[in-house]
């Protein structure tokens, strides 16, 4: 029997794809579960991976930005290794699935679909090398959006639809606001994406019962208590988020209108060459703010991001123009350009941030890390090797780990590989990393923890940032919790210390507080406010900063002003400190530590050789600040 050359075409695309995208997929088993004391995201990674496996309710019991399924993001625990893999699998099926599908609608010509299907495939799979798995899963979903938009059949239309609702719920489970961008895609394409009002109110209907659905019975599946409590701090924490990063200077201005420039010539690009059809494209939207947010806010090596956005993202466009012209790829171009205009602005490594995303798939199968992905027993065993090295110096020393024994144990401010460092018993705090705590939501739900009978026996305290008092981004580690620090303090006392940690165990009844408060005047923007003698006591500061209307729309749309206060010792020394302007009160300043030193003798209740006489902040405070006079009571 003779095969015709057609027949083989037909039969031979579907496997190539699939090979395609599952050998570049594949080969991004990259190190899953490294874990180095003294990085912040291992140490979160690590919480919520071994938070979703000890089956603690998300939003209530556990606080992050990631849900009970963040694991299929970033994962760290060998536990979670096969589901991991399993998910990778269907992920690579449809995504694999979507680029043929996109092809096939858009594009006719036979080897422009391979090589254009091949860019894809790569675009979107070059994550896991230098850039980050939410970002290509939302670009996925937008793909399949570009796939309703050319759909002819409307029933095709309204399943595509209630998959993609589906897959939007799944999404709400992994991270929150992961799900809110799918979810308001999806929205946007039942809006945008219709001709007639009736159209759309269906496809609405259907698109949200079906994310309802998938949302509240997966919640319940992977046992979220409360989806109030849930939605709720999450929003939280993705507002606060704003405020929270490192403040802005001259490379990070000019980084940030590099990439707001990019994304605005994104917009503008269909609405100039689509004319009345523009409005197709308005689903890109949410997707473009949440670059934008991401990009102004974090303003370190994660703005590498916005070309990880911007490469599959200007294909997928470019392809879906009605007529294509030369124009049309020299734009592509700059769209491109500004954003590495953005990373080199911002002073990114080209070499290990941008390269690294797009050499990924090459270095990994250079590496065979497709034979580490696939075989469970090699990732674990891979694992313990890298953890245990990574580890070392998050080891406590013995006489710590005899006095901890089998108890439990928490780790303040937030570098919870302590306890895998040490094979610990965790018993945590709902929202476990201080420096995600910027509001006084948060802070109030590890308070109570500490003041109540679930707190554990003791609380591990960490050296941070090079002084041992830094947290993130300049700000001081007791100001990132006020509320929580003085539950801690009342509630726990020093019983052994070293350069890198203090233990803490748990009193056998808390100290009073006895407070008496004062007032002082700040009469102008960065004036020096004196402040009281103390008197054997320990002075707060309620600054109460009101931004306005206009700092909250600037706060929205780009991000919130930095807060800084300068402390002056009685030794004539000046320290300042960034603080969060949602955790504005109760902030210790009289007796500040300005080093691990002097933190361990504040914990333990000794004074300090110096005391605060007069601080300054850099922003309006009105007339009257109150400072509490706080004085700990054994009995």
């Amino acid at each position: 029997m003779i095969v015709s050359r057609d027949y083989l075409k037909r039969t031979i695309r579907w496997p190539l794809i699939y090979c395609l995208a599952l050998a570049v997929l594949f080969s991004h088993g990259s190190v899953l579960f490294d874990i180095s004391y003294g990085n912040v995201d291992p140490s979160y990674n690590y919480a919520y991976g071994k938070a979703a496996a000890d089956g603690l309710s998300f939003g209530d019991d556990f606080i992050t930005t990631y849900g009970p399924l963040g694991y299929l993001i970033s994962n760290y625990l060998p536990a979670n290794a096969q589901r991991v893999m399993l998910w990778n699998i269907v992920y690579l099926v449809l995504l694999g699935v979507g680029v043929y599908w996109f092809c096939k609608l858009y594009i006719k010509r036979g080897w422009h679909r391979l090589l254009l299907a091949t860019m894809l495939v790569y675009a979107l799979s070059a994550t896991k090398g230098g850039g980050f798995m939410e970002w290509s899963y939302l670009l996925t979903f937008v793909l399949y959006g570009f796939i309703y938009l050319k759909l002819p059949q409307a029933r095709r239309r309204l399943l595509l639809l209630v998959a993609m609702g589906g897959a939007a719920g799944w999404f709400s489970l992994m991270k929150f606001t992961l799900g809110v961008g799918a979810l308001l895609t999806l929205l946007g394409l039942c809006v945008f994406g219709s001709d007639t009002n009736r159209e759309r109110l269906k496809q609405l209907a259907l698109a949200g019962a079906a994310y309802v659905v998938s949302f509240v019975a997966l919640a319940k599946i992977f046992g979220i208590h409360s989806l109030i409590s849930y939605v709720h701090s999450t929003l939280l924490l993705s507002a606060g988020f704003s405020s929270a990063m490192a403040e802005f200077d001259p490379e990070t201005v000019m980084a940030t209108w590099f990439v707001g420039a990019a994304l605005l010539l994104v917009i503008l690009w269909p609405v100039w060459r689509e004319k009345r059809r523009a409005l197709r494209y308005a689903f890109l939207l949410p997707l473009l703010f949440e670059v934008w947010k991401y990009c102004v806010a974090r303003q370190d090596s994660r703005l590498a991001i916005v070309i990880q956005v911007l490469l599959p993202l200007t294909v997928l466009i470019y392809c879906s123009l009605r007529v294509r012209r030369q124009n049309d790829a020299w734009i592509v171009v700059a769209i491109l350009m500004l954003g590495v205009f953005g990373l080199w602005a911002n002073k990114i490594s080209f070499r290990s941030d941008f390269m690294s995303i797009v050499t990924a798939p090459l270095v990994n199968m250079r590496d065979h890390q497709f034979v580490t992905l696939v075989g469970r027993g090699n990732q674990k065993q891979r694992w313990a090797v890298v953890s245990s090295m990574g580890l070392q110096n998050a080891a406590l020393p013995q006489t710590m780990r005899d006095k901890i024994g089998h108890q439990g144990v928490d780790v303040f401010p937030w570098e919870t590989s302590v306890i895998a460092a040490n094979d610990l018993m965790w018993q945590n705090s709902p929202s476990p990393f201080s420096f995600q705590n910027f509001s006084p939501y948060l802070d109030k739900q590890n308070a109570t923890f500490y003041n109540s009978a679930k707190a554990p026996p003791f609380v591990i305290w960490h050296h941070v940032g090079a002084s041992g008092v830094h947290g993130i981004d300049f700000r001081h580690v007791l100001w990132d919790e006020p509320q929580t620090t003085k539950a801690l303090l009342a509630n726990y006392q020093l019983v052994e210390s070293n350069q890198e940690f203090m233990l803490l165990q748990k009193r056998s009844a808390p100290l009073k507080i006895k407070i008496t408060t004062r007032t002082v005047r700040a009469d102008s923007e960065g004036q020096w406010i004196k402040l009281p003698a103390p008197d054997d006591g320990t002075l707060l500061a309620n600054l109460d900063i009101h931004p306005g209307l206009s700092g909250a729309m600037g706060t929205f749309l780009v991000r919130d002003k930095t807060y800084i206060a300068t402390v002056k010792d009685s030794d004539g020394k000046e320290s300042s400190y960034r603080f969060l302007r949602e955790n504005d009160k109760d902030l210790i300043i009289g007796t500040l530590p300005k080093d691990w030193d002097e933190l361990v003798l504040f914990v333990g209740e000794h004074h300090l050789s110096a005391h605060t006489t007069e601080f300054k902040v850099t922003t309006p405070l009105g007339k009257d600040v109150t400072v509490t006079d706080l004085h700990w009571i054994d009995k």
